[in-house]
């Protein structure tokens, strides 16, 4: 027999339904990786191993068990995690793989966002702005005011004003754009590492890094600091030339139009 015989029947259309296969399982991997559904992602992968051994060694009790069990397990990660199935379809929907090459210079915005962020933290007024990357952010702007305006410095400085309604919550800003002013972070960080002198605002920023690839800057109106929360990670005390060299990098490596 020889060595390659297995690989001459394979076809273009092979290696497209190899290829689509890939792109489907990295899309679910990337949707679910920071969230509460991975654990149940890793019992599926476990379950279909499990099933290829039962296979193998005709353990027909066995393969009819996981049978029923993954019948069963599409519809039991919809019922527990409607949140996380919702997110991955409207990522899906949106995501531009050419938009990496064609977007444009980010530097405007993030100069922009940079200088209000300063003005802010002189000012003794405190913030919290999530730059949204590629795990997209619609269910925690939606929880706010939903603006869809462009993004401005004054705009900015306006939402987070101690006299406006909306300068508790948080901006969401994707790409040019203020998503919405308001919103509610859900998920507070329980990071045991980071300081009890960090309040709420914080710990919020920094769970909206573990969960998403979102960038997020923290002002403290106390100690008129700027912090920065990206992929679990908190940065205290950054300046804004750092900040803005941050910014420049992550928001180089999103696909955001």
């Amino acid at each position: 027999m020889r060595p390659l015989i297995y690989f001459e029947n394979v076809t273009w259309v092979t290696l497209l339904d190899i290829l689509l296969v890939a792109i489907i399982i990295y899309n679910i991997y990337a949707a679910v990786s920071r969230t509460r559904a991975l654990p149940v992602l890793k019992a599926f992968v476990l379950i279909l191993f499990l099933t290829f051994l039962a296979d193998i060694f005709h353990l027909s009790t066995i393969k009819t068990i996981l049978a029923e069990v993954r019948r069963w397990m599409f519809l039991i990660i919809i019922v527990l995690f409607p949140a996380e199935v919702r997110n991955w379809l409207y990522s899906l929907g949106r995501t531009n793989y050419l938009r990496r090459i064609l977007q444009p210079n980010k530097s405007g915005e993030v100069g922009t966002i940079v200088g209000a962020c300063e003005q802010l933290a002189q000012s003794k007024l405190g913030a919290l702005i999530a730059i949204e990357g590629n795990d997209h952010l619609q269910m925690i702007a939606e929880t706010g005011n939903m603006l869809n305006a462009e993004l401005s410095q004054n705009l900015l400085l306006t939402i987070f004003n101690k006299n406006g309604p909306l300068h508790d919550g948080a901006v969401i800003v994707r790409g040019n754009k203020i998503v919405s002013a308001g919103s509610y972070i859900p998920n507070i960080s329980a990071n045991p590492n980071i300081k009890k002198t960090y309040g709420t605002r914080h710990r919020a920023g920094l769970g909206l890094s573990e969960q998403s690839d979102a960038a997020v800057i923290i002002i403290s109106e106390e100690k008129q600091q700027l912090s920065f929360a990206y992929r679990g990670e908190l940065f205290t005390n950054i300046n804004p030339r750092k900040l803005s060299a941050k910014l420049q990098n992550i928001i180089g490596k999103t696909d955001k139009p």
